[in-house]
């Protein structure tokens, strides 16, 4: 029986993806058909509401604050890159040696939690040695230690994804909401994987874990097929529906998960059953004429059948 069932799911899931390819390819725009509709045909439901979503970049830049929390050594070795980075603004002669070796210090801005990542990765880029020349010219010089460049190579390694994202996030042609999804997915299986690589910064993975888990809860909550609560922090069907229907994204997202079969396809099924509860929840909703009534009808009948 749960082998039928899975065959089943599998069909579904297949019939889908190769409907929506064929859909993709065999659109001609100079075919389209203008259909009228009234605007007072949107205004009829009184049950039409506005959807306000959360700041998907705002909540990645709490995520990381709650990570970087609360670890000692990591908030040590970073009050050094501060010192040092407000020490290399200040000093004349600190100025002059980075212009010499061709390097800077990047400025930490408080507002913009990548700018730290900018500060550790600028510090790395110089030499050991062009280092310990800047540090001996400061007034209160600080000591790197080499478990020190350690944790910030480790920082560097574990933050890089966050930092990718928030860049796209702010890019003029990427369309933030479908992006949300396979973002958080990418976020979670790279600190899955990355825990084998690190020394000494474990704690802060597990702290960027449970910050992603608990301000993304509605999101989580669908990946794992759990019930979603009306409070749960992003959590609109939206964002899984925009995922799945950008072209750049479909299903592509959920390979990362290493999900068994069965739960994978279950997973698909769920979001496809999404979309199409949206689609039927809206046509109802539209008082076209007869033949526009019959154009969504026919286009409705024909997804249905090739979805099944």
């Amino acid at each position: 029986a749960d082998d039928e069932e899975a065959d089943g799911q599998s069909k579904l899931i297949l019939d889908f993806d190769s409907t929506y390819d064929e859909l993709e390819s065999d659109i001609q725009p100079h075919k389209f058909e203008i259909i009228n509709v009234q605007l007072d045909d949107f205004h009829q439901s009184e049950d039409v509401a506005s959807v306000r979503l959360s700041c998907f970049a705002h909540t990645i830049q709490l995520c990381v604050r709650d990570g970087l929390k609360n670890v000692p050594h990591i908030s040590r070795v970073l009050e050094k890159c501060r010192i040092l980075q407000t020490c290399s603004s200040q000093s004349s002669k600190i100025a002059d040696l980075l212009d010499e070796i061709h390097k800077h210090v990047n400025k930490m801005t408080i507002t913009r939690w990548n700018s730290e990542y900018m500060l550790i990765k600028s510090i790395l880029s110089i030499k050991k040695t062009d280092l310990e020349s800047i540090v001996k010219l400061m007034d209160n010089p600080v000591t790197f230690l080499a478990n020190d460049f350690t944790i910030l190579e480790e920082i560097l390694e574990i933050l890089e994804p966050f930092n990718e994202i928030s860049v796209k996030c702010q890019a003029v042609t990427i369309v933030t909401v479908s992006l949300i999804v396979p973002a958080i997915i990418h976020l979670i299986t790279h600190l899955r994987d990355i825990k084998s690589n690190l020394t000494f910064c474990m704690k802060l993975v597990e702290q960027l874990q449970v910050a992603i888990e608990t301000r993304f809860a509605g999101i989580i909550h669908r990946v794992n097929l759990v019930n979603v609560e009306k409070n749960d922090p992003f959590n609109d069907p939206l964002y899984f529906m925009a995922a799945v229907l950008d072209p750049s994204f479909k299903f592509y997202w959920i390979r990362d998960l290493k999900l068994p079969v069965n739960f994978e396809n279950r997973l698909k099924q769920n979001v496809i059953q999404l979309i199409l509860d949206e689609i039927s929840k809206d046509l109802p909703t539209l008082s076209h004429s007869h033949d526009e009534t019959s154009f969504y009808s026919s286009a409705s009948s024909s997804f249905a059948s090739s979805s099944t």
